[in-house]
């Protein structure tokens, strides 16, 4: 039933009793009509915007509708633990806030980042785990650690005004593909370094196989042959954290060697890991007999954060019943 209606010049607007959706009767539409503006004397392209905007506004209308709806909303699908019921028997059993949740093999794991002050060359990674990790360590759980936390221990942290960059670096550097995910050898001073770190010569020919690639549409040829040392360079970035958004960090040195270190004293396995949002290596592991896949499937989703968060170290915690 008809609620109220209006007359407009020549359109006539009503509310009906249930708003169940809303229609628009065009002159035209349904029957012959001798006025021009008529929607049966529009060319068939006219008409079909006509149609289709109509359709368009009515998505855009539910999805506005959507929005307003859930953005005062706090909970949604998500493996991040966001807030407990009062007496939750999940708080009980140790989760916490933040805590990020995965599944992988049938075997749910919580990743639990760690806070730190922002490291670098002054202090022993060792010293940062036993101060900040150490005290969250329980039965089972396995310390992860950025690479890039370790290489900032080791000095292997390079002021960009430092670098500088031959023709070469500039040429080649042209030619690597950037993401939203990182600089890696995208700019002079990065390639000059994976120039030095890697070689000249091996270089060359990781560019050349990869220019082979790309001609087949395949990608990541260049790490494969370039190696680990070129692939764990980055470069700085929108989100890098101060003072390292004006530095080139390259990878650690001996990772494995850092790894047996820290277990050797923490008694608990331990990931030295490179993981970014297109995935990632362990690059090292202790003890040795880690299933480093498995690890690296664990961490895929890249759980740490390295900007305003500084949380260079996490958690592996089994989740029990």
């Amino acid at each position: 039933p008809k609620l109220f209606s209006k007359q407009g010049k020549e359109t006539k607007y009503s509310v009906n009793l249930v708003p169940l959706g809303g229609y628009c009767a065009m002159e035209g539409e349904d029957e012959e009509s001798g006025d021009e503006r008529a929607f049966c004397n529009k060319k068939p392209w006219r008409r079909f915007i006509i149609v289709a905007m109509g359709a368009t506004f009515n998505l855009m209308l539910g999805l506005i509708i959507v929005a307003v709806t859930l953005a005062p909303q706090k909970a949604f699908n998500s493996t991040v633990v966001a807030e407990f019921k009062e007496n939750a028997v999940s708080e009980q059993s140790g989760l916490k806030v933040d805590d990020k949740i995965i599944e992988v093999e049938g075997k749910q794991s919580r990743r639990l980042s760690i806070k730190t002050h922002v490291i670098t060359d002054a202090d022993r990674i060792i010293d940062v785990v036993n101060k900040y990790a150490a005290p969250e360590m329980q039965e089972g759980d396995i310390l992860f650690i950025t690479e890039k936390a370790v290489a900032c221990t080791q000095k292997r942290a390079i002021p960009m005004k430092d670098i500088k960059p031959r023709p070469l670096a500039k040429f080649l550097s042209k030619f690597v593909l950037k993401t939203p995910y990182g600089i890696g050898l995208g700019i002079p001073e990065t390639m000059e370094m994976a120039l030095r770190e890697c070689g000249t010569f091996r270089i060359l020919v990781a560019a050349a196989v990869s220019a082979v690639g790309k001609l087949f549409g395949i990608r990541g040829w260049f790490y494969k042959v370039a190696g680990e040392k070129a692939r764990s360079i980055d470069g700085p970035c929108d989100c890098t954290l101060p003072p390292y958004n004006e530095y080139v960090v390259l990878g650690p040195e001996d990772p494995d060697k850092v790894a047996a270190e820290i277990y050797a004293e923490l008694k608990a396995p331990v990931l030295i890991t490179d993981i970014n949002d297109l995935g990632g290596v362990i690059m090292g592991a202790a003890p040795l007999s880690t299933d480093r896949h498995l690890m690296a499937a664990i961490l895929k989703d890249n759980p740490l954060g390295q900007s305003h968060e500084q949380t260079p170290m996490g958690i592996i915690r089994p989740v029990t019943e």
